[in-house]
Protein backbone atom coordinates (compact mmCIF):
# COMPACT_ATOMS: atom_id res chain seq x y z
CA UNK A 1 0.00 0.00 0.00
CA UNK A 2 2.96 2.39 0.88
CA UNK A 3 4.55 1.93 -2.50
CA UNK A 4 1.16 2.86 -4.19
CA UNK A 5 0.95 6.28 -2.22
CA UNK A 6 4.47 6.90 -2.15
CA UNK A 7 3.93 6.63 -5.87
CA UNK A 8 0.77 9.11 -6.42
CA UNK A 9 2.66 11.53 -3.79
CA UNK A 10 5.88 11.86 -5.95
CA UNK A 11 3.45 12.11 -8.86
CA UNK A 12 0.84 13.82 -8.22
CA UNK A 13 1.11 16.24 -10.38
CA UNK A 14 0.01 14.21 -13.60
CA UNK A 15 -1.73 10.93 -11.82
CA UNK A 16 -3.91 12.56 -9.73
CA UNK A 17 -4.06 16.28 -10.51
CA UNK A 18 -4.02 16.26 -14.47
CA UNK A 19 -6.51 12.92 -14.36
CA UNK A 20 -8.75 14.83 -12.08
CA UNK A 21 -9.15 17.29 -14.52
CA UNK A 22 -9.39 15.23 -17.20
CA UNK A 23 -11.79 12.86 -15.68
CA UNK A 24 -14.03 16.23 -14.66
CA UNK A 25 -14.38 17.22 -18.13
CA UNK A 26 -14.95 13.75 -19.66
CA UNK A 27 -18.08 14.19 -17.02
CA UNK A 28 -18.96 17.20 -18.36
CA UNK A 29 -18.88 16.50 -21.80
CA UNK A 30 -20.49 13.14 -21.72
CA UNK A 31 -23.55 15.08 -20.08
CA UNK A 32 -23.35 17.69 -22.53
CA UNK A 33 -24.64 15.21 -25.19
CA UNK A 34 -27.94 15.27 -26.32
CA UNK A 35 -29.41 11.76 -25.05
CA UNK A 36 -29.92 10.39 -28.43
CA UNK A 37 -26.12 10.63 -28.96
CA UNK A 38 -25.36 8.51 -25.98
CA UNK A 39 -23.82 4.92 -26.56
CA UNK A 40 -26.06 2.12 -25.10
CA UNK A 41 -23.28 -0.74 -24.79
CA UNK A 42 -22.31 -0.33 -21.20
CA UNK A 43 -26.05 -1.55 -20.36
CA UNK A 44 -25.04 -1.15 -16.18
CA UNK A 45 -28.30 0.62 -15.89
CA UNK A 46 -28.52 4.57 -15.20
CA UNK A 47 -28.26 5.15 -12.22
CA UNK A 48 -25.56 2.55 -11.55
CA UNK A 49 -23.48 4.75 -14.60
CA UNK A 50 -24.28 7.78 -11.69
CA UNK A 51 -23.08 6.08 -8.90
CA UNK A 52 -19.79 5.33 -11.17
CA UNK A 53 -19.02 8.47 -12.35
CA UNK A 54 -19.52 10.25 -9.32
CA UNK A 55 -17.74 7.71 -7.53
CA UNK A 56 -14.51 8.22 -9.73
CA UNK A 57 -15.05 11.91 -9.27
CA UNK A 58 -15.11 11.83 -5.67
CA UNK A 59 -12.17 9.36 -5.59
CA UNK A 60 -9.66 11.43 -7.37
CA UNK A 61 -11.10 14.91 -5.77
CA UNK A 62 -10.31 13.14 -2.28
CA UNK A 63 -6.79 12.26 -3.23
CA UNK A 64 -6.09 15.99 -4.63
CA UNK A 65 -7.09 17.02 -1.49
CA UNK A 66 -5.17 14.73 0.43
CA UNK A 67 -2.31 15.42 -1.62
CA UNK A 68 -3.09 19.39 -1.22
CA UNK A 69 -2.93 19.46 2.34
CA UNK A 70 -1.46 16.58 4.03
CA UNK A 71 -1.86 17.28 7.38
CA UNK A 72 -5.83 18.02 6.90
CA UNK A 73 -8.17 16.06 9.03
CA UNK A 74 -10.02 13.37 6.69
CA UNK A 75 -13.11 13.98 8.41
CA UNK A 76 -12.72 17.93 6.66
CA UNK A 77 -11.63 15.99 2.95
CA UNK A 78 -14.79 13.58 3.24
CA UNK A 79 -16.80 17.05 4.19
CA UNK A 80 -15.47 19.45 1.26
CA UNK A 81 -15.17 16.33 -1.43
CA UNK A 82 -19.44 15.38 -0.39
CA UNK A 83 -20.38 19.36 -0.68
CA UNK A 84 -18.35 20.14 -4.14
CA UNK A 85 -19.66 16.84 -5.90
CA UNK A 86 -23.30 17.30 -4.46
CA UNK A 87 -23.43 20.81 -5.76
CA UNK A 88 -22.11 19.58 -9.02
CA UNK A 89 -24.11 16.83 -9.28
CA UNK A 90 -26.91 19.12 -8.84
CA UNK A 91 -25.61 21.60 -11.57
CA UNK A 92 -24.83 18.59 -13.89
CA UNK A 93 -28.76 17.71 -13.58
CA UNK A 94 -30.15 21.05 -13.79
CA UNK A 95 -27.95 21.82 -16.88
CA UNK A 96 -29.23 18.28 -18.28
CA UNK A 97 -32.65 19.92 -18.91
CA UNK A 98 -31.23 22.45 -21.20
CA UNK A 99 -29.93 19.03 -23.31
CA UNK A 100 -31.92 17.92 -26.17
CA UNK A 101 -33.37 14.18 -24.63
CA UNK A 102 -31.88 15.01 -21.60
CA UNK A 103 -33.99 15.54 -18.32
CA UNK A 104 -33.12 16.17 -14.73
CA UNK A 105 -33.82 12.93 -12.07
CA UNK A 106 -34.19 13.36 -8.27
CA UNK A 107 -32.86 9.69 -8.82
CA UNK A 108 -30.12 10.13 -10.82
CA UNK A 109 -29.02 13.30 -8.11
CA UNK A 110 -29.13 10.69 -5.53
CA UNK A 111 -27.05 8.31 -6.93
CA UNK A 112 -24.27 10.67 -7.72
CA UNK A 113 -24.07 11.41 -4.07
CA UNK A 114 -24.34 7.66 -3.49
CA UNK A 115 -21.88 7.27 -5.52
CA UNK A 116 -19.45 10.17 -4.05
CA UNK A 117 -19.94 8.86 -0.55
CA UNK A 118 -18.67 5.63 -1.12
CA UNK A 119 -15.29 6.80 -3.64
CA UNK A 120 -14.25 9.21 -0.45
CA UNK A 121 -14.90 6.87 2.15
CA UNK A 122 -12.68 4.62 -0.15
CA UNK A 123 -9.91 6.91 -0.89
CA UNK A 124 -10.20 7.88 2.87
CA UNK A 125 -9.80 4.51 4.29
CA UNK A 126 -6.75 4.36 2.25
CA UNK A 127 -4.89 7.34 3.64
CA UNK A 128 -5.98 6.17 7.03
CA UNK A 129 -4.31 2.87 6.92
CA UNK A 130 -0.90 4.45 5.28
CA UNK A 131 -1.41 6.98 8.19
CA UNK A 132 -1.06 4.26 10.41
CA UNK A 133 1.60 2.27 9.05
CA UNK A 134 4.08 5.07 8.47
CA UNK A 135 3.24 5.99 12.60
CA UNK A 136 4.13 1.79 13.45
Amino acid sequence: MNLLYDFLDRNQRHFVFLVLKLYWALIFILTTLPGHTLPKNLKLGDKVEHMLAYFGLAFLLTFAFHFKNKQMQLSKIFLYVILITTAYGGFDELHQMLIPFRSAEWLDFLADIIGSIIGAITVLYFVYFVRREKHE
